[in-house]
């Protein structure tokens, strides 16, 4: 228990590496007590035996997001072998979140991306996922949001007909918009992530009004959760986005507030390096639009 709570703020702080060794420990300790176990059927099992069997999976698919967030696709392996571990002792919504967090691997990781295997792992935790169970699958509808938005972006970069990038567009603002409706009001976390989904994708429409108000709402749920990392990088976001339609004058605003916000953060200097660059290109505008004095 006290090396699962210094995990945790180890995460907290991003200090990921350290967070890896301390779960690696927890994933050691939990095999060798399910070794015994796993040799034997799982028709064998008594309920301590499965919840010992359970515990591997969890640390295992602790282990294997540490990873994830570190960009190494060795968290595949922990995933899989978390999933089936929970099959065998039918905890579906253990395989649920694993199916969910290897869509994530799929779609981010650069070294296995592949959007047609992270939109089918979502679709395969929506399955798995309870009807009941609306924080779950609005997370699973705002993931492929995602999907359908990196798919707009390859078609446009790879200058397929307006229509089709569009329709990448328009199913992702479905997606985050049934997600946003499904979050209760307590879950502010995913509510701030879905608004600022929302504001990337009304940007990329050109609606740049209708994007500012849903990172409005997105900064307020993430200071109402104490995030200022989170707040600072859809600061950001809307920072560039106004730049990009010539309104510098309002980016200048939104950068320094990110600033800001990633002043505050521990471990972020190379997003730090990213908003002062971004100030310097606005500021650079500024200088070409204003009139001399």
């Amino acid at each position: 228990m006290v090396t699962g709570y210094r995990v945790k703020i180890a995460r907290g702080a991003r200090r990921w590496e350290e967070a890896e060794r301390l779960q690696g420990v927890r994933v050691d300790w939990n095999r060798q007590r399910a070794a015994p176990i796993l040799v034997k059927s799982p028709r064998a099992w008594d309920a301590k035996e499965k919840n010992f069997v359970r515990t591997l999976a969890v640390s295992l698919q602790g282990q294997a997001s540490i990873q994830r967030e570190q960009g190494s696709a060795a968290c595949v392996e922990g995933y899989r072998e978390a999933l089936a571990l929970d099959e065998q002792v039918a905890d579906t919504q253990g395989a649920a979140v694993c199916a969910f967090n290897l869509g994530r691997a799929y779609e981010e990781l650069d070294g296995i991306s592949d959007l047609a295997l992270a939109e089918q792992w979502y679709q395969r935790s929506l399955e798995l996922l309870a009807k009941a169970d609306r924080m779950g699958r609005a997370r699973c509808l705002g993931q492929l949001g995602s999907v359908a938005h990196a798919r707009f972006l390859g078609a446009r970069e790879a200058a397929r007909p307006p229509e089709e990038c569009f329709g990448h567009l328009v199913r992702s603002e479905r997606c985050y918009t049934q997600a946003l409706e499904m979050f209760p009001t307590s879950a502010v976390q995913d509510l701030a992530v879905a608004h600022s989904q929302l504001a990337v994708v009304w940007a990329e429409s050109g609606q740049i009004d209708t994007a500012l108000r849903h990172c409005r709402e997105a900064i307020r749920h993430h200071e109402a959760n104490q995030d200022r990392f989170g707040a600072g990088t859809t600061r950001f976001n809307a920072a560039r986005a106004l730049a990009g339609e010539g309104r510098p004058a309002d980016a200048r605003d939104w950068a320094q507030a990110a600033l800001r916000d990633y002043q505050m953060c521990a471990n972020v200097d190379q997003y730090v390096v990213k908003t002062l660059k971004l100030l310097e290109h606005i500021e650079s505008d500024l200088r070409v639009t204003s009139p001399p004095s």
